[in-house]
């Protein structure tokens, strides 16, 4: 079992990610389930109005996660841990991981009061329709769950920089043990009828459990790096450093948002609801899917980031591309599995087939989900050398998306909506995506080759 371990990558960080990746979407639909049991249509309105106000937060952290996770992958890579769970090492790379660390929480817990003191109106203004006990319940409810979720979206910076660190397998399971315990919060709060106050306590439990482990894990580690004493100049500019990196991958967000919620609405407004409803299924069924095969890839980015700091290209490479055959291998599998189920129900014209869309379209989604995936890797490993040349490619094919599925959604309905999809990952964000990614590296190599060259010569 070791060996065979070994042989497809299931170490403890991807097995961390794959669990943390798989329970909420398993979750999810026993979500669904129960809320169809215990809430009213109306109070179904309310719940997932709530859930879409707060997904806002997104926009409060512009990319910056991610960002920090790959900065301090950079930073941590002449850094060690000790058995106290605390950081030894210079003092150089010492004061800029201090520098991030309270830059991020900076950033993040004013991004948090800002969340409140927008959200909070929106939402009063936004809830004040409907019957008046319902109204004034769905409000002290919103006022209630607007700080718990900017408390756990300050906790995600802590988490973010505990993982570029190296703590991947620890911040997944931390993760896992967040998510699990606030969902069975929501769900026995729906169970017992606590309405909409369900999100309340999911959120509550959420933000009690990570400040929990963050503090009883590793608050030797956050107490050390945050009261590390400050020198003038050591730390990281923001503005030169992080911000060039940031604002780039915030602007390919946007065009990844944009091409997956383009589709839905143009099919509901052009064909009506069945199509929409099959395109938006598939779109989060290969969505998930993906993210759970992208996992070999994500569990090692701390690495690439220490191995780009060290200067060790050609170790980088050899683990990357390990990583990316061990994760197509996964999805390649998941993918078969798809097909063979949907062909099963075609067959045997279950009444499901009809909430799918029709097997050769499937057929198509399944080669467009492998294309992603390389794409997602190749993004992955351009972001460890933290730039995002990506950015362009995603601008493109957002631009590219938009046009063909006005074009073609119209007169072709669903298979026009997939072909959009298809053509622009194919066309756009898969051969320029490798143009660039091959550029870059031969680049990056160069770079390195001359480092050394110079190094030898000294």
């Amino acid at each position: 079992m070791a060996r065979l371990a070994l042989c497809v990558g299931l170490d403890r960080a991807v097995l961390a990610l794959l669990l943390a990746r798989g329970w909420p979407v398993a979750a999810g639909l026993v979500t669904l389930v129960m809320i169809s049991r215990f809430l009213t249509v109306e109070l179904q309105g309310y719940f997932f109005t709530f859930v879409s106000l707060i997904a806002w937060q997104s926009l409060v952290e512009l990319g910056l996660l991610q960002a920090i996770v790959h900065f301090a992958s950079h930073e941590a890579a002449t850094l060690s841990w000790t058995h106290g769970r605390r950081i030894e090492g210079p003092e150089p790379a010492r004061q800029r991981l201090r520098s991030l660390l309270h830059f991020s929480l900076k950033w993040l817990g004013a991004g948090a009061l800002a969340l409140v003191a927008a959200l909070l109106p929106i939402g009063w203004i936004l809830l004040g329709s409907g019957d008046g006990a319902v109204r004034d319940s769905a409000r002290a409810a919103w006022v209630l769950l607007v700080p718990l979720a900017a408390i756990n979206l300050t906790a995600a910076g802590a988490f973010a920089v505990l993982e570029g660190c190296g703590k991947v397998a620890d911040v997944g399971f931390g993760r896992l043990v967040q998510s699990v315990g606030s969902v069975l919060a929501l769900w026995a709060a729906l169970a017992g009828g606590a309405g909409l106050y369900s999100l309340v306590l999911q959120a509550g439990v959420s933000a009690l459990i990570a400040v929990g482990w963050l503090a009883g894990c590793y608050g030797g580690f956050f107490t050390q790096v945050w009261r590390l004493p400050r020198r003038i100049g050591a730390g990281i500019r923001w503005r030169s450093e992080i911000w060039p990196f940031q604002w780039r991958m915030a602007v390919s967000w946007a065009s990844g948002v944009l091409i997956a919620q383009l589709f839905t609405p143009l099919l509901f407004a052009s064909c009506g609801p069945a199509p929409a409803g099959q395109m938006g299924l598939a779109l989060q069924a290969f969505g998930g899917i993906n993210m759970l095969a992208l996992a070999w890839v994500s569990a090692q980015v701390p690495v690439y980031g220490r191995l780009i700091a060290l200067g060790q290209g050609r170790e980088l490479d050899r683990l990357f591309w390990r990583a990316v055959l061990q994760s197509a291998g996964a999805l390649f599998l998941l993918l078969a599995c798809v097909l063979a189920a949907v062909w099963e129900l075609t067959v045997l014209r279950s009444p499901l087939s009809a909430r799918l869309p029709p097997l050769p379209l499937v057929a198509v989604f399944c080669v467009v989900s492998l294309a992603n995936h390389l794409i997602f890797a190749q993004a992955t490993l351009l972001r460890a050398h933290r730039e995002d040349p990506f950015m362009v490619l995603s601008l493109a094919s957002g631009a590219v998306t938009a046009v063909m599925c006005v074009t073609w959604i119209p007169p072709y309905g669903l298979a026009g909506a997939v072909a959009a999809y298809a053509v622009a990952t194919l066309g756009v964000g898969l051969v320029g995506g490798t143009t660039v990614f091959l550029r870059k590296r031969r680049e990056w190599w160069l770079m390195e080759g001359n480092a050394r060259a110079a190094k030898e010569s000294a």
